[in-house]
């Protein structure tokens, strides 16, 4: 992800929402986004908390569900 940025931030964006629409792989990006370095990691989140809050009714529960295991 860090050598996509910043050319293709759109690109990202649909990648994530991929991510949280597919189970399977929304299980394996919890477990992956941990041993990624910080500024990776803080970059995802506030991607997913920019995805969740444009669109509550379709992304809240799945982004929720990474949140929750990154605590």
């Amino acid at each position: 992800m860090p050598k996509m940025l910043p050319h293709s931030k759109e690109w990202l964006k649909i990648l994530h929402k991929r991510i949280l629409n597919h189970e399977p792989s929304l299980n394996i990006y919890k477990e992956i986004i941990p041993i990624l370095n910080k500024d990776v990691q803080q970059y995802i989140i506030s991607q997913l908390i920019f995805i969740k809050e444009k669109n509550p009714s379709k992304f809240e529960k799945s982004v929720n569900i990474i949140l929750e295991y990154l605590k």
